[in-house]
């Protein structure tokens, strides 16, 4: 049997999402300059984003053109021209890094091609909008709209189908699934922790403290300030030579030489964890 469905009317159409209109630029909820401060912030995961960076960079991309015997590599394909110099500032290496590196912390990673004279033809260059500065503009059904470019100073806007958004899946609701949910944001706390850790652990280590003690053998004795001050005097002077030296103590007393340690400095271990957060997190 055939089933016939009817054309939907002009009330039955699509609506939803309509709420969702805005006419007014999103900004994402977690902050990308704070994302982006994790890299300088937990050199592990500097290090964990530089890595995949530097790997996805290197894989050779080519344009392939299908024959009737398979496929084939076109080096002189436009767009495979376009992939060797994206733009006259980067090389093909350097912009691909730099992709990553925007899309991992974040989430979110925009290109903007130049050039293009019509839809569809190939752009002179291709540009990476620096995503703390890029919002969202949605339309009536939830969707980007446009992308709005803050030029320090200036916005511009763009067509949605002119830019291009790489993004990660959103863990975010309403307007906020316009925005993928990048690496920082489940680490947020883990990380701060660690920042704050690191920060105790300089301050402890640059505060001063004696290079060593000579204290009474007989906890009883007590040493006046004269003998105190002569026998300071000597040891000062056998600890900063750089030959070494003698020490001539008197016999009443005891050398103890004090030193940093790890137990300390303190919070080894919730920066340990820091680390392993980092793993978990970026694989």
């Amino acid at each position: 049997s055939v089933v016939t469905v009817d054309p939907p009317t002009e009330q039955d159409k699509f609506v939803a999402g309509s709420d969702f209109a805005t006419a007014e630029a999103v900004h994402t909820a977690y902050e990308p300059r704070r994302a982006a401060s994790a890299l300088i912030a937990n050199p592990w995961y500097w290090r964990a984003v530089d890595i995949r960076a530097a790997s996805l960079a290197a894989l050779p991309l080519q344009v392939q053109r299908q024959t009737v015997d398979g496929w084939e590599v076109d080096e002189t394909h436009p767009i495979a021209l376009l992939l060797q110099r994206p733009n006259t500032s980067q090389t093909a290496r350097q912009f691909r890094t730099q992709l990553v590196t925007d899309l991992l912390p974040g989430g979110n990673a925009y290109l903007l091609p130049i050039g293009a004279n019509s839809p569809g033809s190939v752009p002179a260059a291709v540009l990476l909008m620096e995503p703390a500065r890029v919002t969202i503009t949605p339309g009536q059904d939830g969707t980007p709209l446009a992308f709005v470019y803050d030029t320090q100073g200036a916005t511009k806007s763009y067509p949605a189908d002119l830019v291009g958004h790489l993004r990660f899946a959103s863990a975010g609701g309403g307007l906020q699934r316009l925005y993928g949910t990048g690496e920082v944001q489940p680490m947020d706390r883990d990380l701060a922790a660690d920042v704050a850790m690191a920060a105790q652990m300089a301050r402890k280590s640059s505060r001063g403290r004696p290079d060593a003690a000579y204290v009474p053998r007989d906890p009883k004795t007590t040493w006046g300030r004269p003998q105190v001050r002569d026998m300071q005097t000597q040891i000062d002077r056998i600890l900063h030579e750089q030959t070494g030296g003698v020490a001539v103590m008197s016999g009443a007393g005891q050398f103890e030489a004090l030193d940093w340690t790890i137990a300390d400095l303190g919070g080894m271990s919730a920066r340990e964890y820091a680390r392993a957060i980092v793993c978990a997190v970026t694989g």
